[in-house]
């Protein structure tokens, strides 16, 4: 049954929308201006979501091609269980993301009937879920009895598609365009992706938490960049997630502890054992209904051939039961030949029950288990492979129920790891660039989950003794008055549009290229074009979330209802031109009318410090912070030296402010400034009676709407200090030397400063 109560969110629509809206530009452009080529190769559409663990990419790949509109879809990834999850997803809890109607989810072998449909249909979504096994050769002769290699699509398959093999079938009679999604397309080798693209598709879904590499694809990038228009379309296809946004959405857990023990087996296990110990108390007192888990990674199910060694999973098995775990709590998911009499052997994701709190496996979970509750990972025996750990850290990083706890364990992952020394930098090296790769722009070296090692255990920093009064109002925004918004989004929606306002501009006179040479590759542009349409309503809603969360927000939503919003829409029609107008107006009025107001909940609206969280080793000392100790990973050189100098002044205390929805000082912003809807100012400074929240990057404060709202506050009083001497008034630098303050004034003008140092731009802040 498919979860109607199941919703994006914000993050994810919009990454879903612009893989979607650079796909169907892509095709548009095709459409005017010729198919791209590589040689006499059509070149495809490449779109890549780069987002990590546990962002959610298969609902934002099922919402992407959603709005493809009638088409062929193969979703295939290299890990089965990755498969099992994606087909019970896609017909279940993700299905509301789909059309309502005239949709199609195979698996396996079809049946004849199934295959006339896939391969004939005009219309409608048909997907079909695959493990590479099924297409690639090489992996169907090594899969042995898998079903995915017995369905192997280069061979003919009588009992359903005749004598000519499935794969030439889809080559050359498909009536829709075909669409490729590659899950975990990271797994995925050159070849493969090269054997997907004799298919000749329309375009590429590859979904990866980190980029993918592939030597043809490269080649289609290069031959594309000589042309602006295709290379702009090209970079439009990479759509990133940022970790930081997953982080604020509470789907993942905010620390990782990652320990290398190299004690010995046993105390290995007991330091397992403990943690779920102290996540159990935790429970206790956070009062949480959670199930925590942990899993067991083996390198190899049995002993060598004529071996006297017991399976590693037995020795571990054992070991839980020699210290009180139950053996209903054990499962064992690997294809271990002897087994205790009472030990309960898997074969499937679907056999896990809620009881198994140990988890014993080897390759089958590495991928496509997606279970909140797993908290711990043990990797039994030498571990060398940062890909390896990676693949399982992901296992235990989603954060069950979506919400941060008060207990600080239980939004902790732990992983224990057994590698050589000279590795295990490395391996922590690696995963902190995993874990930073999609950082804002301007914290480069920003990781929005902390890591822990045991060699360092990172400790969280307290506040200084007597800080209590420290304390800063919160802030929410105040919407004006919606009425006259919300009449004409009404007053739109009563009136249904005319068939050629919904229909893409031109596709009419278009169509005739249908009748020239290569008739397949010109018209499957113009079939796209035709089909992939949007419902007006989820088009606007979505256009305006992606403008101003805050406005769509303040709009009641009985005023996108009528029945102009249930119509369905093409990309670039008059209709959505005439609703892009509309959201642009409603939103200009929202952003010059809104104002600030204290947050209307009396439990929120006052912030005071949190304990520091050092983002790695290298302390640094200050003497008036609230913190004693601030992490050098948490300063770029301006914001470290601008902190040298404001503790140097010896007046007042200052502190870091972390870009943290948990411990940092947000201020919400009247409009979006790049990806960011909340501010969030680099340092606090107590002063005089005054406080002050000092920015040093300067982004925030070069827009006119937020530079005449944000500012305006009376507390904190917002400043603006970044290097070179600006011009404020046209947000641009005049001259690379010295410094520059924006100073806010209550219902005036902002003072701006100028100096050729740092602490003779402090002196200008005075109460």
């Amino acid at each position: 049954m498919a979860d109607q109560d199941f919703r994006l969110f914000a993050f994810q629509e919009e990454a879903a929308d612009k893989l979607r809206a650079a796909a169907l530009n892509w095709v548009g452009h095709s459409v005017t201006h010729g198919v791209p080529r590589y040689g006499s190769q059509p070149i495809p559409f490449i779109g890549q979501l780069r987002a990590v663990t546990g962002s959610g990419k298969t609902p934002m790949l099922a919402d992407a091609v959603a709005g493809l509109g009638d088409a062929v879809v193969i979703w295939t990834s290299k890990s089965a269980a990755v498969v099992e999850q994606t087909y019970k997803n896609l017909r279940g809890r993700y299905r509301s993301l789909l059309p309502a109607n005239d949709v199609r989810i195979m698996r396996d072998i079809p049946s004849q009937a199934d295959w006339q449909h896939f391969l004939t249909a005009p219309t409608g979504i048909t997907i079909w879920v695959l493990t590479t096994a099924a297409w690639n050769e090489l992996e169907a002769a090594n899969a042995g009895g898998d079903a995915n290699a017995r369905l192997s699509l280069h061979r003919p398959q009588p009992d359903w598609s005749g004598t000519t093999s499935p794969w030439e079938l889809m080559r050359t009679q498909l009536k829709r365009p075909l669409w490729i999604v590659s899950d975990e397309s990271h797994n995925q080798s050159s070849t493969q992706l090269e054997i997907l693209a004799n298919l000749q598709p329309m375009g590429f879904f590859l979904a990866s938490a980190t980029p993918v590499q592939n030597e043809l694809f490269e080649k289609w990038r290069e031959a594309l960049t000589s042309d602006p228009n295709w290379d702009s379309l090209m970079e439009a296809g990479t759509v990133p997630v940022r970790t930081r946004d997953v982080v604020s959405e509470e789907l993942l857990k905010t620390t990782i502890e990652l320990f290398d023990n190299n004690s010995g087996f046993e105390e290995d296990l007991d330091s397992v054992l403990g943690t779920m110990a102290q996540l159990d108390e935790a429970l206790l007192a956070d009062h949480a209904s959670v199930t925590p888990k942990a899993i067991y990674v083996v390198e190899k199910s049995n002993p060598p051939r004529g071996s006297s060694e017991e399976a590693r999973p037995v020795v571990i098995w054992n070991y839980l039961r020699s210290k009180g775990v139950d053996a209903d709590q054990i499962a064992i998911y690997t294809n271990t030949r002897d087994v205790p009499e009472d030990a309960e052997k898997i074969s499937s994701l679907g056999q896990l029950q809620d009881r198994h709190r140990h988890i014993i496996f080897n390759q089958a979970l590495q991928e496509g288990w997606d279970d909140p509750e797993a908290y711990v990972a043990y990797f039994d025996g030498r571990t060398n492979s940062f890909v390896r750990i990676r693949q399982i850290i992901g296992r235990i990083l989603r954060q069950p129920n979506a919400r941060t706890f008060e207990s600080e364990r239980l939004n902790t992952a732990t992983v224990y790891i057994n590698t050589p020394t000279e590795n295990f930098e490395q391996v922590l090296a690696d995963l902190k660039k995993e874990l930073r790769l999609y950082a804002p722009e301007n914290e480069p070296s920003a990781i929005p989950i902390r890591v822990k090692t045991k060699k360092n255990p990172l400790p969280g920093i307290n506040p200084k003794p007597d800080l209590n009064d420290l304390t800063l109002p919160r802030w929410s925004l105040k919407a004006p008055n919606m009425t006259g918004a919300q009449q004409k989004l009404r007053s739109r929606g009563a009136s249904p549009w005319a068939r050629e306002f919904l229909d893409h501009t031109g596709i009419g006179q278009m169509s005739v290229l249908s009748l020239a040479a290569e008739e397949v590759i010109k018209s499957s542009p113009i079939d796209v074009l035709r089909s992939a349409r949007t419902r007006n309503g989820i088009f606007l809603r979505r256009r305006l979330l992606a403008r101003n969360r805050a406005c769509l927000n303040a709009i009641h939503p009985d005023a996108i209802v009528g029945p102009s919003y249930e119509q369905e829409s093409c990309q670039s029609s008059l209709c959505q031109e005439e609703l892009e107008n509309l959201i642009s107006e409603i939103a200009a009025s929202f952003e010059d009318r809104v104002e600030y107001q204290l947050d209307p909940d009396p439990d929120r609206i006052t912030w005071s410090i949190g304990e520091h969280r050092p983002r790695n080793s290298d302390l640094l000392d200050f003497t008036n912070a609230t913190h004693a100790q601030y992490s050098a990973a948490d300063f770029n050189p301006d914001e470290l030296l601008f902190a040298r100098t404001l503790d140097s002044t010896g007046e007042g205390i200052w502190m870091r402010n972390p870009a943290s929805v948990e411990l940092g000082y947000g201020i919400p912003l009247p409009i979006k400034v790049g990806d960011s809807s909340k501010f969030y100012p680099d340092f606090i400074w107590w002063r005089d009676g005054t406080t002050w929240a000092i920015d040093t990057t300067g982004s925030h404060l070069m827009n006119d709407k937020i530079r005449g709202k944000l500012i305006g506050l009376e507390q904190p009083k917002i400043a603006l200090v970044v290097r070179g001497k600006w011009d404020i008034a046209r947000g641009t630098k005049i001259d690379t030397n010295g410094w520059t303050s924006v100073i806010a004034r209550t219902a005036l003008t902002p003072v701006v400063n100028h100096a050729e140092d740092l602490p003779s731009i402090l002196t200008s802040f005075t109460p």
